[in-house]
């Protein structure tokens, strides 16, 4: 063998040699490092937006909300799941509420089973002098694909505003698993007037099978 390759062979042999040694001294340390930062599953949040669109239809208010007349417009957009549709309700009775921008949370929840004979169920919770009114239904088929029919009604006789529009995120927790959300924003709801109903229809599709808790959570004003 020539002298320039026995060099050459002798040179790889100690750097192979000098990083085999650095892997074994490490190695606890190393070990030590990976369990004082593992994240468990339940510390990770998943998120989802998916486009689509949304309808606005005009209010009629009632008499004891005649202070504005009745809205003659109809837009669609392009949104975040669901189909969104804004019609008179049960019109407005609570005189005050928070001014200020908040999250308000959905007065009922439930759970839904993912599996080969899917289940679901909701609570339903009525709330006193409920500033907004703000419910949910999700459900699920077979193969993960469901959807959540959310109601929202404004009962201040001050309009409900919401910044940036109408988003609203459900939030799903499977036992063990990590919690999965859904964002649902029309795009075309910046604010509901006083007794006006938003009802909003977005897609969920679920990828771990299980029993899995849901809620809502909005944010909105009364200025």
């Amino acid at each position: 063998m020539p002298s320039t390759w026995r060099r050459c062979a002798a040179t790889c042999a100690l750097v192979a040699v000098t990083i085999a040694g650095a892997g074994c001294r490490g190695d606890s340390n190393d070990d030590s490092a990976l369990r004082r930062t593992t994240t468990t599953l339940e510390d990770v949040v998943t998120t989802t937006t998916a486009p689509s669109t949304a309808t606005v239809l005009g209010a009629t208010l009632d008499a004891t909300t005649t202070t504005a007349q009745p809205k003659a417009t109809t837009t669609t957009a392009h949104a975040a799941p669901g189909t969104t549709v804004v019609t008179f309700a049960e019109g407005a009775y609570v005189n005050d509420a928070p001014r200020d921008a908040h999250t308000e949370a959905s007065d009922n929840s439930g759970t839904l089973t993912y599996s080969a004979t899917p289940s679901a169920t909701s609570s339903n919770t009525v709330k006193q002098n409920d500033p907004l009114e703000f419910t949910l239904a999700c459900q699920v088929a077979a193969d993960g694909h469901g959807e959540c029919n959310v109601r929202l009604v404004n009962h201040v006789t001050r309009t409900a505003q919401f910044p940036g529009g109408l988003k609203i995120t459900v939030t799903m927790q499977r036992e063990g698993g990590a919690p999965v959300q859904f964002v649902f924003a029309p795009g075309n709801v910046p604010s509901l007037q006083p007794g006006e109903e938003a009802q909003v229809e977005g897609t969920i599709d679920l990828f771990e099978q299980g029993t899995y808790s849901y809620s809502a959570t909005t944010t909105v004003a009364w200025p």
